[in-house]
């Protein structure tokens, strides 16, 4: 049976032994999944500015970097305020994975401020949240979106195994 609560407890306390840095990590790998979605990518490029969607890139950029910068805070506010036309984008393909990509690096970048496993761990939880809106069924026959789901869940745990041991040999697209 899948349990996304329980999973994200798990994930939350591996975390909390892996420093800051380690955290941002975790989401950046998290959110650079989400990123490199089409129907997002797609989704974000068609509703909002350049300038914002280079914001996005570059936050996701700085949380892998995961050096401290005294403008987490101004970055926060940058992403919490993204927007767009909901009643010209109702429903559209992309806008449920575009929510779930911009809370991403928004716990991204809290958990960088703060130290915080809460906050990284929500970034597995929005990949999470992303694939099963995705490919719940009737999309998918129910054993194909369990091994889907399964199988993320395996690939957060083995991430942050490797960043509690050597997290040199990592880039933002391993494992995936």
């Amino acid at each position: 049976m899948i349990d996304v609560v329980h999973h994200v407890e798990l994930i939350e306390s591996k975390l909390e032994n892996i420093d800051a840095r380690g955290k941002g990590k975790f989401g950046a790998w998290c959110g650079f999944f989400l990123w490199n979605q089409e129907n997002i990518k797609h989704f974000l490029t068609k509703h909002l500015d350049s300038d914002i969607v280079e914001i996005i890139k570059n936050s996701i950029e700085t949380g892998w970097r995961g050096s401290f910068n005294r403008k987490y805070g101004e970055m926060i506010d940058a992403i919490d305020s993204i927007d767009w036309n909901r009643d010209l984008s109702d429903g559209e393909d992309g806008e449920q994975g575009a929510e779930e990509l911009l809370g991403c690096v928004s716990s991204m970048l809290t958990a960088l401020e703060k130290n915080s496993a809460e906050y990284a761990a929500n970034c597995g939880e929005r990949v999470i949240n992303f694939i099963d809106y995705e490919n719940s069924p009737p999309t998918r026959l129910k054993s194909d979106y369990e091994k889907l789901i399964t199988s993320e869940f395996n690939l957060q745990i083995d991430f942050i195994n490797h960043l509690k041991n050597d997290d040199s040999h990592l880039k933002i697209d391993s494992l995936r």
